[in-house]
């Protein structure tokens, strides 16, 4: 930041203000530059808000009604009702049984071999890297799999060309 000399002869008084005033100029471009950029952004992120207004939140919004009425059709409202219904069947009881019982027990233990699993992939045991070969295998051969069919498909002789070239391509 520059500091100005001031004087109190007019000149010099004047010759601050010319300063001053252009300081305040580029301050008001670089608002307006700002404005611009908002408005910008703005209009950016309206097609994207507006996908998610209506692919989550406006079905969000009709399950919760729909989950509120007797019947959609006839929209008789008996509120928290169908909850209480919900919550009194033996089959929804049974459910969240096993659904608290599947993530207490299957959680922890992915969590557990998922750690187990990368101490063996990192020690400086012996067979390190056959068990890394025997687990990540699985992992490239589809994906080397795919390149290999379509290097077949799209060889100069391949399935591709052959049906373009009957077609009359080129």
């Amino acid at each position: 930041m520059q500091r100005h000399k001031i004087d109190l002869q007019p000149e010099g008084c004047i010759e601050l203000n010319r300063k001053l005033h252009k300081k305040t100029k580029i301050k008001q471009r670089s608002t307006k530059r700002l404005r611009k950029l908002k408005i910008s952004s703005g209009l950016f992120i309206t097609p994207g808000f507006l996908g998610v207004m209506l692919f989550f939140l406006l079905p969000f919004l009709v399950i919760i009604y729909y989950s509120m009425v007797d019947n959609p059709i006839s929209g008789n409202f008996v509120f928290l009702e169908n909850f209480s219904k919900i919550i009194e069947n033996g089959a929804f009881q049974r459910a969240v049984k096993n659904t608290l019982t599947f993530s207490l027990v299957s959680v922890p233990l992915a969590v557990i071999l998922s750690l187990l699993l990368a101490i063996v992939l990192e020690s400086k045991l012996p067979f390190r890297s056959q068990f890394r070969t025997f687990f990540l295998s699985p992992m490239m051969v589809p994906v080397a799999s795919i390149v290999l069919i379509w290097q077949v498909l799209f060889h100069y002789n391949g399935t591709v060309n052959e049906i373009v070239m009957a077609l009359g391509g080129g």
